[in-house]
């Protein structure tokens, strides 16, 4: 989730105003989207980002250190399914990888970049997990469903409900 949200679509030598930009040697992130706004607010809840410039979130760690600071971060302890849940949120809204149907279906959106196969390995662990289960398909496309284990968090964080 950290790297779907603070790394994707930066570009560290162009981040000179909203919504990434540099400020008193750290990257501020701010957004008018409430799916990226509640994830800097459990960010800063973490103590990854604080107030920044403006009203903006700042980061409290080296850029290049996400890595580290994501093992450390996970030591601590969290809630899988909330985090499950703004990681959903980011690929479904923010980067329209996600279109959901109404019996918990979709495909996965690619655009054959270079998050491609990122966005491929994080549905294939999250199906290891239980929460999705791939579908047979007719397309080159992945098609996934939904179980019954996700609909709590899809109904917190994507404001949907499943239908058998």
């Amino acid at each position: 989730m950290l790297r779907v949200t603070l790394v994707w679509g930066v570009d560290l030598d162009n981040a000179k105003s909203n919504p990434v930009f540099w400020h008193d040697g750290a990257l501020n992130y701010i957004s008018p989207m409430s799916h990226d706004e509640a994830v800097f607010d459990y960010l800063r809840g973490r103590g990854l980002m604080s107030e920044g410039h403006n009203h903006a979130h700042r980061l409290e760690f080296l850029f290049d250190k996400l890595d580290e600071v994501a093992d450390a971060d996970f030591t601590r302890g969290l809630d899988f399914e909330e985090v499950l849940g703004f990681l959903v949120m980011q690929l479904a809204y923010r980067f329209n990888y996600l279109s959901l149907s109404q019996h918990g279906e979709f495909r996965l959106q690619t655009g054959n970049d270079e998050r491609d196969n990122e966005v491929n390995a994080l549905l294939r662990q999250i199906s290891a997990l239980g929460y999705l289960e791939e579908v047979s398909q007719q397309s080159a496309a992945s098609a996934y469903r939904w179980t019954n284990k996700a609909a709590p968090m899809l109904k917190k964080y994507l404001f949907c409900e499943l239908k058998e």
